[in-house]
């Protein structure tokens, strides 16, 4: 009879686990009507924390604005597409979202004569996973606000008339195994935030790859690429901070790295070759590499 209690208190805590995922909701876009909603918007709207949103192959037009705690899965990167191209309108759109995430879609932003990014998460969260993202104006994705720190894991950010990635306002950034390239401007403006890059590549930015500014702070590993840039492949200003290990740096236009300010830069084992200048430090910047 002692014990009655104690089983009692496991059942109704079992109870209470099992409660939360028969509360979770799974919801199917598709534009046939075969599903539970024929839009993510309209989807979005229904689902709460937990829900996952399963999204058919299709082209689906408008404006979404992501819900805190929800998964998005669609079929794949080149069969689901998210486009929107109205106004100052960004296709996608998180506010204090403190986790979501989104795997396996492509984001489009269509010619507008406004501009707009593709993706804005204000002070948000999000993981996107196997996702492309293109199209946008002014910046592929703009992050900012102090609780903001996407991850973006097996994606490609290309196209976008400005840069790839715009970090600002004490945004953070993950960026593992991603490739940003072929942006009309940078591929990462980071302005006083913090960004970490596991491999990926960085390359044929119409600027630089990676540009810091202000207090920004820059963490590189795992052999990711910035080559074939049309300016430097990383440039360091004002008092940011950049620490690179086993880098490549190839083939970009001036260079591999430039610091100026008062930068500091320390590489690891860096590959540099191609361009004008290697590594340069300019005004009261350090740097230091070991192994280059």
């Amino acid at each position: 009879m002692a014990r009655m209690p104690r089983v009692v208190l496991l059942a109704v805590c079992a109870l209470i686990l099992l409660s939360g995922s028969v509360l979770a909701t799974h919801w199917v876009v598709a534009q046939n009507g075969s599903g539970t909603h024929i839009s993510l918007f309209a989807a979005m709207e229904d689902a709460s924390s937990g829900d996952t949103i399963y999204i058919q192959p299709g082209v689906y037009e408008g404006r979404v604005e992501f819900v805190h705690g929800v998964t998005v899965v669609g079929a794949g990167a080149g069969h689901t597409i998210l486009r929107h191209g109205y106004g100052f309108e960004e296709v996608l759109y998180a506010k204090n979202v403190a986790a979501g995430r989104l795997q396996g879609v492509t984001i489009e932003r269509l010619p507008s004569v406004l501009a707009a990014p593709a993706v804005v998460l204000d002070s948000s969260s999000l993981d996107f996973i196997d996702c492309e993202i293109l199209g946008g104006q002014e910046a592929g994705v703009e992050i900012y606000g102090i609780s903001a720190a996407p991850t973006f894991e097996g994606c490609t950010i290309e196209g976008h008339d400005g840069h790839g990635l715009w970090i600002h306002d004490q945004g953070d950034a993950t960026l593992r195994n991603t490739v940003i390239r072929d942006n009309a401007s940078n591929g990462i403006l980071c302005e006083g935030g913090r960004i970490l890059i596991e491999g990926g590549s960085i390359e044929d930015n119409a600027l630089s790859g990676l540009v810091l500014v202000g207090a920004a702070l820059a963490t590189i590993d795992d052999e990711p690429a910035f080559v074939t840039n049309e300016r430097w492949g990383i440039e360091v200003h004002d008092a940011a901070t950049l620490e690179a290990q086993s880098i490549e740096l190839e083939r970009n236009g001036i260079g591999g790295v430039r610091a100026q300010g008062t930068a500091f830069v320390t590489l690891y084992g860096a590959d540099v070759s191609g361009g004008m200048a290697g590594i340069r430090a300019e005004d009261e910047s350090r740097l230091e590499a070991y192994d280059a």
